[in-house]
Formats: structure tokens, sequence, C-alpha cells
């Protein structure tokens, strides 16, 4: 099942409707590609931008990109991750953002910026932030900073 969250801005004409799609997800592990593959592919098909993703149970503050087929096509997306060093006897914490194509697109128009990861909090990561840039129908650069925790 999928959630989707549309951003809506009050302006002075009416509600704006803003062009990014967000999701938001407690994945119980995302310790398996196929998994983190298939969060990709649903990414396309139902054209989400970005998630917020928590308890992904992996260890390292990294960002990579993911790479996988639908329907013969190559789709991409772009994870953030922030974590504690793994614990052998914990399955818990660990956040992520994850962009789609849209969400990719608004990451670069923001300049690329790192995520900004808390601290952890009893050694474990509980939320991290990343800046996107989108450009409203009237060309005006509107910015997004989108939190998981």
């Amino acid at each position: 099942m999928v959630f989707l969250c549309t951003t809506r801005l009050h302006a002075r004409n009416g509600i704006v409707i803003l062009p990014l799609q967000g999701y938001n997800h407690n994945v119980n592990g995302l310790n398996q590609d196929l998994k983190i593959e298939h969060l990709c592919q649903t990414f396309y098909e139902e054209q989400i931008d970005f998630g917020c993703l928590q308890e992904t149970w992996l260890s390292g503050d990294y960002q990579r990109e993911i790479k996988t087929k639908h329907a013969g096509k190559l789709v991409s997306c772009l994870i953030f991750h922030h974590m504690q060093p793994i614990q052998q006897d914990r399955g818990s914490g660990g956040v992520a953002i994850l962009l789609g194509k849209g969400g990719q697109r608004a990451w670069k128009d923001a300049g690329s910026p790192d995520p900004i990861r808390s601290e952890l909090i009893n050694g474990i990561a509980r939320s991290m932030g990343l800046e996107l840039h989108v450009k409203d129908k009237y060309k005006k650069v509107l910015k997004y900073f989108i939190i998981t925790a």
C-alpha cells in the first residue's frame, strides 16, 4: 500500500498544489537489495518524488544510487541514509530519504546539498533532513526541507 502526501501552499488566489509527491514508510528493515529495488520501482510507477523512510536497520551515513529495471526501462533512485554503528542485538533505528526522478531534479536544483543528520539519540539515528527546490507555475523557486523522523 502506498500513502502519498501532496503539499499545499495557501496563496492569495486560493490553494496551489506543488509539483512534488511524497511518501512516508516504516520499512521494517532494508537489509535486502530486492526490497529497496522494489521501492524504487514503486516510486517510478506511482510518480513519487521523495520518500521518508524509518527503521532501515542499516549501518552508516551514506548516499548512493539505486539502479533497477522496470518494464525493460532503467530506473534510478538516490538514497541518503543515517544510522548508528551496527549492534548485533538490535533490529531498530535508521532513517533514510529516497529520491525518485522529480526529487533528484529538485535536489540538483537546490545545489545538491548534503543532508543534515541529527545527533544519535541513545546511540540510534532518529532524524535527518534534505533541502529540495522546485519552481511554481510563476517560476518562483520554492524551497522544501524534507524531514524524516
